[in-house]
Order: C-alpha cells, then structure tokens, then sequence
C-alpha cells in the first residue's frame, strides 16, 4: 500500500544545486540555445561567436550581459505590464472600489514602484561596472554582483547628461571617423542621427529615473527590500500628527498605500504614496524610459563582443520597424560583418521595443486619474 505525504508533517524543502561558474572559457562547458541542429553551419557559427564574446568580455560577464537584454528586462517589462491590466480588472470591480479592491490596488502600485526602483539600482550598477570595465579591464560581472554604490549619486552623476559619456561607455568612435571605418559618405550621414537619437534616448531614460527616484521613493524602496511596514487605512488603525487635519487626513490614507519608515536614528516617518491610475501609468512610463537606456548598453556590448572588429551600437528605436537599408549597410561596415556576420540574431527591432510601445501606450490610457479617488 502506497503512504501519502503527510505535507503537514513533512515540509517542503527548495531543492536547489549549486554549479561552479567558470572564470575561464576553456573550464566551461558552453550551452547555446535555439541553434538549428540541422544546420551545422548555423551551430559553428553561433557557437564561434560566443567563444569570442567569451573571450572579450569574460565567460560569466558575456552571460550577465545577454540575459539582462535579451531576457530579464523583457520579462520585467511584462510582468509590469500584467500589473497594469490586474490594476485594471480590479478597479472595474466598483466606483469607488470596495476596501478589498482598493488594498489589492494599493498592493500593485507597492510592485511596481519597486519593480521600477529595482530597474534603476541594476541601471546604476550595470553602468558603473561598465565603466571601470572600459577604465581598467575590471570584470563586469563581478562588479555588477559585488555593487554596493549610492544608487542617488550614481544617476545624478554629471557625466551622465553628457551624450559623450555614453557614447564612450559602448566605444562609439565619433561620426568623424565613420568614413574611415569604410563608410560611404550616404552611409555615415544615414547612421549619424540615429545615433545622436540613439544617446539622447539614453539620457531621458536617465532624466526619467531621476524624477522617479525620489528621497520618499528611495525610503519606500528600502523598506520594500529590508522590511515589510506596510499599513492600511480601511482595516487597521492609523496613528498619525495632529497637525493634519482630520478630513485632510481620511482622504490622504484611503487613496494611499502607507509605509511606516525609520532611517537610521531618525524619526519615524508614515510615507504615504498617492495610488491612482495616472500614478500607476507613470511609473510604467518610467519603466519604459529605463529600460531603453540599460537595454542600449547592455545589448550593445554584446553586439560589439560577437562583432569580428568588437564594435557594436544597439540603436534605440521608438517602434519595431526595420532600419533603411542605407542605414542596415552602414551598421554592417561599422561591425565589420560581411553578410551579417557577427549579428547572429541580434535583432535591432525586439521584444524590448514592442513592450516599451504596450507600456507607454497603457500610461497614455490613464493620464487623467482613471481609478476611482477618494471623495473630497
């Protein structure tokens, strides 16, 4: 007779296996997914220009890279994404909702806004060790996974509002110098805005996480990861300074998600973060703008690792359409590639960019307040 699991009993436990990462490429076992294994040809070629990238870059450092453009931020970008359609299916459920409705609602603005912070601490930490990688050769992902910087005074840097800067951090060598890269004169004047559209998309992805990344927003952040003080004003009491007004202060807690916070030896402070669906819609907004810039130079990293000559621009576009052919030719001699050699799936147009569009767009649905305020 089979004996059921008693899960009371016997809980469960993660079952996790740890692997050595390798620093060398010739201790690693490759893995290269998606290739055709029809297609020998096909599986050399992939296979060859990852053991170059690995050998540019650094095994881990290639990884880290092409996962965080090519899959955690689209997985993040989505996963707000369904935030926003859960934000709208639980506002249709009342005018104003009901206390249950409104705290799951208060519990999504509480995601997002962390999702966002979290986009922008992995922001300040990818640059910063790409930035001591082009310095000093230091390994970028022991520098990203080791980063313990001020996450306020890395994005308020002064060099990043310089479009130079960037261009530096992914070795762009100035559009002086396309044509004796090989360029043809139509060719380089075709490739030149896109590039200068190219940096100052980074740079409002910068100005966009600035604006987010308040005092207030950066205290609801720390208290997201170190500490669960959440409170809630339809069903628990509330304890705040007699110097608000009553009314004042019903309105302020109810169309808030509350978080009880205390730095260092300072007082304890109620932060109180307004939740509607125009907040909500621009914290997607934001999302979108720093996921562009961190996609840009992680992405074109990796372009300029798989690149024969190791020159690579990810060129940050509004919508998922093909380039010119003018300006395909122009990237072609600027990689050094002949029939697309060493852009091997690396699709200028991607997911990244489709999601960007679904967020902004969902942010543009709900500019004026389309969530249910409190009455005044």
């Amino acid at each position: 007779m089979k004996v059921k699991r008693d899960r009371l009993h016997r809980p469960y436990r993660p079952y996790i296996k740890a692997f050595g990462a390798p620093q060398d490429r010739n201790d690693a076992q490759i893995y290269v997914m998606h290739t055709d294994p029809n297609a020998a040809e096909d599986a050399q070629r992939v296979q060859l220009e990852t053991e170059w990238a690995f050998d540019y870059l650094g095994v881990q450092s290639y990884s880290l890279l092409t996962a965080y453009a090519w899959f955690a931020l689209p997985q993040r970008l989505q996963s707000l994404l369904e935030l926003g359609r859960q934000a709208d299916r639980v506002a249709a459920r009342g005018d104003p909702p009901a206390p249950a409705a409104a705290e799951q609602l208060q519990m999504i603005h509480w995601l997002a806004a962390s999702q966002a912070c979290m986009m922008i601490e992995e922001m300040a930490a990818l640059v910063s060790a790409v930035a001591s990688w082009r310095a000093n050769g230091a390994d970028i992902a022991d520098s990203y996974l080791g980063w313990r910087g001020n996450i306020t005074e890395t994005i308020n840097s002064e060099d990043w509002d310089k479009p130079e800067y960037w261009a530096g951090l992914v070795a762009y060598p100035g559009h002086e110098s396309l044509q004796d890269l090989g360029m043809s004169a139509h060719e380089a004047s075709a490739l030149t805005p896109l590039v200068d559209q190219t940096l100052d998309s980074a740079i409002r992805g910068v100005r966009w996480a600035r604006a987010f990344f308040t005092d207030e927003m950066r205290r609801v952040y720390t208290r997201f990861k170190h500490g669960f003080s959440l409170l809630s004003a339809l069903s628990t009491p509330i304890a705040m300074d007699t110097e608000l007004a009553p009314a004042a202060g019903r309105v302020t807690l109810r169309g808030s998600l509350l978080v009880l916070d205390r730095e260092g030896r300072g007082p304890r402070r109620l932060l109180a973060m307004r939740c509607t669906g125009y907040d909500l819609g621009g914290m997607l907004q934001a999302a979108t703008e720093i996921a562009g810039t961190a996609k840009f130079l992680a992405a074109s990293l990796v372009v300029e690792a798989r690149s024969p000559k190791h020159r690579g621009i990810m060129l940050a576009t509004r919508e998922p359409m093909p380039l010119s052919d003018v300006a395909q030719r122009a990237l072609l001699v600027y990689f050094s590639g002949k029939d697309g050699e060493g852009l091997y799936r690396m699709n200028m147009h991607d997911d990244v960019v489709r999601l960007q569009r679904d967020l902004t767009d969902y942010a543009d649905m709900h500019a004026d307040y389309p969530f249910p305020l409190p009455p005044r």
